[in-house]
């Protein structure tokens, strides 16, 4: 159900890199399957455009991928009232409102790619867009159908999934640190995008200050595990961006970067309902206070960046 690959970097094709570590965990679905490699995989940034990535490089079935995604897998815990507010109503409309500021056109076709549970697919429609999404789960895409009355295409994406479409508005949260050609995929989509559309993407920023803090910690302690990434529990990251690795994509795929910022991580607020120890609540405070200085800083745990046709190039917000 896992093969392993040794690949180059799957951003630049180069060679080289240096170890960071080995992931920090392995979930419970993961180690069912007793595959010796898990245990052997190293996380490695290359040296060449700064993506971080897993070393043999994991390729899951779809059978698998079904299951790491689906609900039997508790993949989306539980949100305090606080945190399903930002991330479901508050989030997506800032970004909306950001995007069709910076559109060269009136954006009135959206497509959302790993659209999830719908949340997104809400925000737009009350943009009055006309509202597309896709999704791997089919659980997930039958709960966004069910919550917004959009139909959803179940599968992965390809040149057929929309024929004939071109959108205005291409949204994807949380998406791009899940693939294994981040250059293929986001070529595919650009064949989506309208001439003078826009690509809004949220993912984490790796080398964000938290991330760097927290491995100089692991390697004071002596440990041999790196922060970096999770591409063998939830949320099963394989990939790991920033803004250099971000930049360079925008250079291979020839888009201007009109916004790249790298905050909104929310990270000094509890995010999910679940019982919370003394020690872990201490810790989540220290962390949090680490977090919400590197907001300021502009240099948080999450990005957020829009590329659009044109020479590439960056105004910040």
């Amino acid at each position: 159900m896992i093969t392993f690959h040794h690949l180059p970097c799957p951003l630049c094709g180069s060679a080289e890199h240096r170890t960071l570590g080995s992931p920090m965990k392995i979930d419970a679905l993961i180690s069912s399957l007793d595959i010796p490699e898990v245990f052997e995989t190293r996380v490695v940034e290359c040296t060449t455009c700064s993506l971080v990535y897993v070393k043999p490089f994991p390729r899951y079935s779809d059978q698998l991928l079904t299951k790491m995604y689906s609900n039997d897998n508790n993949y989306f815990l539980e949100l305090t009232p606080f945190m399903e507010r930002i991330i479901h109503t508050i989030n997506p409309a800032r970004r909306f409102t950001t995007a069709q500021r910076l559109a060269k056109k009136k954006i009135e076709r959206f497509l959302e790619i790993g659209c999830g549970q719908g949340y997104g697919l809400l925000a737009a429609k009350k943009f009055g867009w006309q509202v597309y999404g896709q999704d791997l789960s089919p659980d997930f895409a039958q709960v966004a159908r069910e919550r917004t009355g959009v139909d959803i295409v179940t599968g992965q994406l390809n040149e057929n999934s929309f024929p004939d479409k071109k959108f205005d508005l291409i949204y994807i949260d949380s998406v791009l640190e899940h693939l294994a050609d981040p250059v293929k995929y986001m070529k595919c989509i650009i064949n989506y995008l309208s001439p003078e559309g826009i690509v809004y993407l949220v993912l984490p920023n790796e080398r964000s200050i938290p991330n760097q803090f927290m491995d100089g910690m692991l390697r004071f302690m002596g440990g041999s595990r790196s922060f970096r990434t999770a591409p063998f529990t939830e949320p099963y990251h394989l990939l790991g961006f920033s803004r250099a690795s971000i930049c360079y994509l925008a250079q291979v795929l020839n888009l201007e970067v009109p916004l790249l910022v790298r905050r909104y991580s929310y990270y000094h607020r509890e995010r999910y309902k679940r019982v919370v120890s003394v020690g872990r609540f201490l810790k989540k405070k220290l962390f949090g206070a680490i977090s919400l200085l590197s907001d300021m800083a502009d240099n948080g745990m999450n990005m957020e960046v829009v590329f659009s046709q044109g020479k590439p190039e960056i105004r910040r917000r």
